[in-house]
């Protein structure tokens, strides 16, 4: 079982996936289609930076406003994804994180989530945004370098609830799709999570 400071140790070089991609997006790459069928480029980095930007806000104990998650257009998308990354990354380290539930009202109203599992989640997503945003660059993303990463995040994608709720409106996932045999980590984790690894930017 990992402790709270060791998932955010993970998550931070979960983030480095995401971060050093978005830093080398160019402004006529915004209208890019993505893996997510709804989201164009700069949509997707809307929502990771109101993702990144609530959830730091949780981590600190101010997440009880659901304005924390509503859509917003973004000036600069790049420059405010990369601000509300640095803003997480601060927040996840602060010291008394192990102690604090987290308050995540875009995903329950009745209470707050361990941090060990706000992490995670938090994990699986920069894993799974950061291959988005390279294949809607022609970029390419792997977690052949850490072994410890891909583990965690396999076992993430591996315990994200299927069936019915991944085909409601707002789901984080898609339906998962069939894991052939001999299939690598991230492969897998994208399976799992809906989307399909040979998707390519047309």
């Amino acid at each position: 079982m990992s402790t709270v400071s060791e998932l955010v140790a993970l998550h931070e070089r979960a983030l480095r996936l995401t971060t050093d991609l978005v830093a080398g997006i160019a402004a006529d790459q915004l209208d890019n289609e993505t893996p997510c069928a709804k989201w164009d480029l700069r949509a997707l980095l809307t929502h990771m930076t109101i993702q990144n930007h609530g959830f730091a806000e949780a981590a600190l104990g101010r997440g009880n406003d659901l304005a924390l998650w509503e859509t917003r257009e973004l000036a600069d998308p790049v420059a405010e994804y990369l601000t509300a990354s640095a803003e997480l990354s601060a927040a996840f380290a602060a010291p008394d994180l192990a102690e604090r539930e987290l308050v995540l009202l875009e995903m329950r109203t009745d209470g707050g989530f361990p941090p060990e599992l706000a992490v995670r989640f938090q994990i699986v997503d920069c894993v799974v945004h950061a291959w988005d945003v390279a294949r809607a660059i022609g970029a390419s993303v792997s977690l052949d370098d850490d072994p410890e990463l891909a583990a965690e995040s396999r076992r993430i994608a591996e315990f994200v609830p299927g069936g019915e709720i991944r085909l409601t409106e707002n789901a984080p996932f898609g339906p998962m799709l069939e894991v052939p045999e001999g299939a690598g980590t991230l492969d897998r984790i994208l399976l799992l999570l809906g989307r399909d690894p040979q998707w390519a930017h047309a």
